[in-house]
């Protein structure tokens, strides 16, 4: 993976540029590398509130995630601050 991101190029306005993080889109291996992050994520940061039942439902289609939850056990607001905490590059 480290191989596949050093050498991530794309074009803009005629000049070639690397991205200083990431994956550029559009990129053939971005979608690979997309699943594999929200995978990881969901696995390691997701599944603790899902088996506190501090959320209810969770499911993600590409990269739009919709949770459910009961706001009597964990207010809404506090889910959208402990996801935006969980990693430092969200964009």
């Amino acid at each position: 993976m480290k191989l596949v991101l050093s050498q991530n190029y794309f074009t803009f306005l005629n000049k070639r540029c690397q991205p200083k993080k990431g994956v550029a889109t559009g990129s053939p291996v971005s979608n690979t590398i997309a699943e594999i992050f929200l995978q990881y994520f969901k696995d390691k940061d997701i599944k603790c509130l899902l088996d506190t039942r501090n959320i209810t439902f969770y499911i993600r289609y590409m990269n739009d995630i919709l949770i459910i939850c009961d706001s009597k056990r964990m207010h809404p607001d506090l889910i959208t601050t402990n996801m935006n905490q969980m990693h430092d590059d969200k964009t």
